[in-house]
């Protein structure tokens, strides 16, 4: 229905079901954004991004790319951003997994992206939860931060996970729209793919290359290009 931008949102960006007048039927979304956040090139969005989790004083630092070098631009983060929201539009009706607010079939099969990564429960929580000690403590954007020593730990475990990057670890469904937009940019607008750098003191000591780069996400990567058909 629309793409709005307003001021001081607290998060980048989210997108809403809009539904008729008997409140049952959706028969729209919307997309809102924090303008204030197109202010920055690609890698600084993404870089803030991830860095709004933890405490930033030394001795670690973690930097995100998504920029190609020299091309730095607002334009990569909008991309992004829209990219990733567009995501959760199609999310509504690709059936591939539930939308956040639906009450979900018994049969949680039918929901083959949703299966990739998640298991269904009480408490949906990530396959393999007990690698993720620190995901409920992932708070974007919040004054809630994690310690910095935690900043290798926490990447270590996403370099052997299945999730595209630390933001999908946050609920199912921002594991598809961000598993979204990074395969759209990467696979189908050549752009450059997100790689994270850790660094201790300014040296670096890991690099993480795109989940679509690896294996790890391949079975994400067949069903995007089957949805992109």
């Amino acid at each position: 229905a629309g793409i709005f931008g307003v001021n001081n949102l607290g998060t980048t960006g989210f997108t809403e079901k809009v539904y008729d007048a008997t409140g049952k039927k959706v028969v729209a979304t919307i997309i809102v954004l924090d303008t204030g956040m197109l202010k920055k090139n690609g890698d600084e969005w993404a870089t803030f991004r991830d860095s709004s989790i933890f405490k930033l004083k030394s001795p670690y630092e973690v930097k995100v790319f998504i920029d190609k070098p020299g091309e730095e631009s607002w334009k990569t983060a909008a991309e992004f951003i829209l990219l990733h929201e567009l995501g959760h539009v199609l999310n509504v009706g690709s059936k591939l997994l539930p939308f956040w607010d639906d009450t979900p079939a018994m049969d949680w099969n039918r929901y083959p992206f949703f299966m990739i990564s998640w298991q269904p429960g009480l408490t949906i929580a990530p396959r393999d939860a007990h690698k993720y000690p620190f995901r409920q403590n992932l708070k974007f954007y919040r004054d809630e931060k994690m310690e910095n020593s935690q900043i290798p730990v926490v990447y270590s475990a996403l370099a052997d996970s299945t999730f595209p990057s630390l933001y999908a670890m946050r609920d199912f469904s921002d594991d598809f729209a961000e598993s979204f937009a990074n395969y759209v940019r990467e696979k189908k607008f050549g752009r450059a793919p997100m790689t994270i750098e850790v660094r201790k003191n300014g040296q670096l000591i890991q690099t993480i290359p795109s989940c679509f780069s690896t294996p790890r996400c391949a079975t994400k990567a067949s069903q995007i290009e089957s949805l992109w058909h």
